[in-house]
């Protein structure tokens, strides 16, 4: 579990700031974050982008910035407040890049959770 809390905390994460919002309980936390890693935002958010659904797009990574914040994950955090701006009025021109750098960040916390089981 620490391993976990350590890696998170490595990467750039606020868990210090997201373990107080879960008043101290690792167990809890740890539960929240591993369902986050496959919350199906994620490939709806995919999906909407392919087909261009843009509004729909953008409540999808607004709820995900939500949770993503909540769990302190500042790295995916900041790169999916980028699509959140790039979609809130008209699709940005950033928008595939920064999308990119949302998988980016997206896979590497959950390889942190891949190699961190217990």
């Amino acid at each position: 579990m620490d391993m976990i809390l350590s890696e998170l905390d490595r990467w750039g994460c606020d868990v210090t700031g997201a373990m107080n919002r879960c008043f101290g309980d690792t167990d809890f936390y740890l539960r929240w974050v591993k369902e986050f890693a496959v919350d199906p935002g994620f490939e709806r958010l995919d999906r909407e982008l392919e087909q261009k659904k843009y509004k729909d797009a953008f409540r999808t990574a607004h709820g995900l910035k939500g949770d993503a914040g909540t769990l302190g994950l500042t790295p995916l955090l900041l790169a999916i407040c980028e699509i959140v701006e790039d979609l809130r009025h008209e699709p940005s021109p950033r928008l595939g890049k920064d999308y990119e750098a949302v998988k980016k960040e997206y896979e590497t916390f959950v390889n942190i959770l891949r190699n961190n089981r217990e």
